[in-house]
């Protein structure tokens, strides 16, 4: 398999990557004024992941190869979105004891 017959697949990983992680952040931005944050919490996760199975397996197409190279590019957009973010919650949302 040719280098040049992998770099769809990392770019289609690094799409789906970051269609994740910013329908994350908008499902943890709901958390917040939720009224009911578990739906949104299990939903959220739910859907992300009903959506981006399939489309690795569809990326993949039957070559264990693209599915490495797919989740290398998905993996890439995880380290540039959370680069810089230490853990913990913002200052605005912890409470003083």
């Amino acid at each position: 398999m040719l280098v040049i017959e992998l770099l769809w697949p990392f770019g289609a990983g690094a799409i789906i990557g970051a269609a994740y992680f910013v329908s994350m952040r908008w499902t943890v931005d709901r958390l917040v004024r939720a009224r009911q944050p578990m739906i949104w919490l299990l939903g959220g996760a739910g859907v992300r992941i009903a959506l981006v199975l399939p489309l690795f397996y569809i990326v993949m197409a039957g070559q264990w190869q693209r599915m490495l190279v797919c989740l290398a590019g998905f993996v890439a957009v995880r380290a540039f979105a959370t680069r810089g973010r230490r853990g913990g919650m913002p200052p605005a949302a912890r409470t003083t004891g």
